[in-house]
């Protein structure tokens, strides 16, 4: 038997709609001067008056409410494991391929004719990567090129570190 010692009614979810919240200035105590605060021992900060105090209440921005408040809901991962079930749903289409490592650091970025048969021989030659993503696209040069200047200003080299027929091209 739970017992409770005051009931308590499920706070209004609706907020409402107010404008010109953000600017609206925090009330500050009331406080001592520096002078006065050397000559006695009174307090420091007294308390808020009646308007000041409802001016202060009026910011609240009810923070129970998100207790209720559910998770956001994810987009799925768009990593998928370097595996015979993933490679196996990747349609045999023109675009991009990114390999990665089981941190999920880009190894290799390749523009390829068919995705799905590229990702059947790295699986078949035992390459060792993590994860891949892919993506469709007729015109695969130059997203690849895209994707590869994405990697250079993000990580500072080219894929893989730069190790293979790339650092002719850069």
């Amino acid at each position: 038997v739970t017992v409770r010692c005051v009931d308590r009614k499920p706070p209004d979810a609706w907020i409402g709609r107010e404008t010109g919240f953000a600017p609206r200035p925090r009330v500050s105590p009331p406080c001592a001067t520096a002078a006065e605060r050397c000559a006695d021992f009174r307090e420091l900060e007294t308390t808020y008056s009646p308007a000041a105090a409802v001016s202060e209440a009026r910011r609240c921005l009810q923070c129970d409410l998100r207790l209720g408040i559910s998770p956001p809901v994810l987009p799925p991962e768009r990593w998928l494991e370097f595996n015979r079930v993933n490679v196996a749903r990747v349609p045999a289409v023109a675009g991009v391929v990114i390999l990665a490592d089981a941190s999920r650091k880009p190894t290799q970025i390749k523009g390829l004719a068919s995705i799905q048969a590229y990702l059947s021989a790295q699986l078949e030659a035992g390459t060792a990567v993590g994860f891949f993503l892919w993506e469709e696209d007729r015109m695969y040069t130059q997203r690849e090129s895209e994707l590869i200047q994405q990697h250079v200003q993000r990580y500072g080299e080219l894929p893989g570190g730069g190790a293979d027929e790339l650092d002719e091209l850069f």
